[in-house]
């Protein structure tokens, strides 16, 4: 496949960026690497609670026991939305687009407003 010196196949990428003040960001450079892929995408995207195994399971759609950022602790690991492709294991001339989700719930980040 002619897409593997691009960085989004060699290892997951953020695509979305999330600041301390929760404005996100779109990555131009990770946007650009995928609008040179012209093979079809099958797009897997896990959404869902903090802490709840989605980049471990993502890691395993992968077939890696690495990639995306998997924690040992309480504590999140994923901020923003990153990406990483690879070639679809079953479906000739496809691409698998896995995005892996900041976690919803994270205490970390609850802000309060006082009215």
């Amino acid at each position: 496949m002619a897409y593997k010196g691009l960085s989004v196949f060699q290892r997951p990428r953020c695509l979305v960026n999330s600041s301390a003040n929760g404005a996100l960001q779109v990555q131009e450079n990770i946007v650009c690497e995928l609008s040179k892929i012209m093979d079809r995408l099958v797009v897997v995207a896990i959404v869902g609670l903090y802490r709840t195994g989605k980049s471990f399971l993502l890691n395993r759609l992968a077939g890696s026991h690495s990639g995306f950022r998997v924690g040992r602790t309480i504590k999140s690991e994923t901020r923003g939305i990153w990406i990483w492709c690879k070639s679809h294991p079953t479906q000739p001339n496809s691409v698998l687009v896995l995005l892996d989700t900041e976690g919803l719930g994270d205490v970390d980040k609850v802000r309060f407003v006082c009215l």
